[in-house]
């Protein structure tokens, strides 16, 4: 009797198991981004979209659509939203309109490494971000980040602060970042990047801050001449997930998608960080790389901390106390 149990036991553990994967339904996925070319984010997609395959026993199949086939990021959000698009790799800063919280990884000099980063994405924030994403109809299957944001001009090298003050300098339509330059003493122009190349070459702006990965494949090492690594904030990449999409799929096929979205956020951040190092040496060929020394960039935080307590103070309390208690876990390691 005993036996007979154990078998039955065992039969139906099979069978369970055996059911789970054929849960996991055909499903054809879009995956829409802006970029396109050779580099971690289209490399970090093609990866995703072979972990899907790969989990899913080739029932799931990922279809990559680069350089903003689908539309721009806009537009692709809100088919994403509709669930006309599966998926959408793009910044965490095309996510401010829909929720403050967002905006948390534009705040300048909040983050001094990847480490402090990681730890608010992969803590209590991160899982509030993901929340909002669900309320707002999205799933966030990863935050990935591995590059800053660093200054190049035309005019002159950028060793200190004094050094910015004057300069026109080309940003994002965004106002936490126009509010950054201001308080160093540039004057930012707000300008679509489309446009950034001409207006550099023609001196409408002196000079524009960027990833090294934006300035290296959009050619702007051509129009500038000095380059200065501010790291005032960091490139945070995010893989999106079409919310009413995601309500017609059973948990095998979310637990697929979970586990691509993980293993892929690890790729995405190394590759990010490695191609970070090679973009450097790129830029070194092309411009005048000027140092920025501890104290020179103690007097930049200093001049940026208004900044930093406008935009702190504008999130939800729970929120930036969760986010300054997950930076102060990791500074005091």
């Amino acid at each position: 009797m005993l036996k007979a149990i154990v078998h039955v036991l065992l039969a139906a553990a099979l069978l369970a198991a055996g059911g789970a994967g054929a849960q996991v339904r055909e499903h054809t996925i879009k995956l829409a981004f802006a970029i396109s070319g050779d580099n971690p984010q289209t490399r970090g997609a093609a990866f995703f979209k072979s972990e899907v395959e790969r989990l899913s026993g080739g029932r799931m199949t990922v279809t990559l659509y680069p350089g903003s086939q689908l539309g721009p990021d806009l537009q692709v959000l809100s088919g994403l939203r509709a669930g006309a698009i599966e998926a959408q790799l793009t910044t965490t800063s095309l996510l401010g309109g829909i929720g403050r919280a967002f905006n948390v990884y534009d705040i300048p000099f909040l983050f001094r490494d990847f480490r402090e980063l990681y730890a608010v994405s992969d803590g209590e924030p991160g899982r509030r971000l993901r929340d909002i994403g669900q309320e707002n109809g999205f799933v966030i299957l990863n935050l990935h980040s591995g590059a800053w944001r660093n200054l190049t001009n035309r005019t002159r090298p950028v060793a200190s602060v004094q050094d910015i003050k004057g300069l026109k300098l080309r940003t994002l339509q965004s106002a936490v970042f126009i509010d950054f330059w201001k308080a160093l003493g540039a004057n930012p122009v707000a300008l679509p990047f489309p446009e950034l190349y001409t207006a550099l070459e023609q001196g409408t702006v002196d000079g524009q801050e960027n990833a090294n990965g934006v300035t290296v494949f959009a050619k702007l090492t051509e129009v500038q001449k000095h380059y200065t690594a501010t790291q005032h904030n960091a490139y945070v990449g995010v893989l999106l997930f079409s919310g009413p999409v995601w309500q017609r799929l059973n948990e095998d096929e979310r637990s697929v998608l979970r586990q691509a979205g993980s293993s892929s956020q690890q790729f995405w951040r190394q590759a990010l960080v490695d191609n970070d190092a090679v973009l450097l040496r790129t830029i070194g060929q092309k411009l005048t790389v000027t140092p920025l020394s501890p104290v020179a960039r103690a007097e930049m935080e200093r001049l940026a901390q208004p900044v930093i307590d406008k935009y702190m103070a504008a999130l939800d309390p729970d929120l930036a106390r969760q986010v300054r208690a997950a930076i102060a876990s990791v500074r005091e390691r």
